[in-house]
């Protein structure tokens, strides 16, 4: 929810004026995704691969996007949806920020293949 930014004058401010943000919103807000399609694209064979799912982000998204997957064991790494990812120091979690994306995405993540994804939310 927008509201109208205040301004404030304050005489012992440097510039004089303070302008505050205009949203009163909580700043974190939870959005769990559908995904599907977990399968094993790249099996090496010894019990380790690649794997893809997909991810169907809403057509309504902002830009400046954050996206958190919770796998169900540790992964040794994941990339897609050309964002920038970081890994949890336990490597069940990942956490994706990309500019703007809409619809069907693809995920890969790398690790024993009976690991499956737990769950995807996008955090606002």
């Amino acid at each position: 929810m927008y509201e109208k930014p205040v301004v404030i004058v304050n005489e012992d401010l440097a510039e004089g004026v303070f302008a505050a943000s205009g949203s009163t919103a909580e700043p974190t807000q939870n959005n769990s995704l559908s995904f599907s399609n977990n399968t094993i694209t790249q099996n090496w064979g010894n019990g380790t691969g690649q794997m893809t799912f997909t991810v169907d982000v809403p057509e309504n998204s902002d830009t400046n996007l954050t996206f958190v997957v919770e796998f169900s064991a540790p992964i040794d790494g994941v990339w897609g949806m050309n964002g920038s990812w970081i890994l949890s120091s336990d490597k069940q979690t990942a956490t994706c920020q990309v500019y703007s994306c809409k619809g069907s995405q693809s995920i890969t993540y790398q690790g024993n293949t009976s690991v499956t994804v737990k769950s995807v939310t996008r955090v606002q």
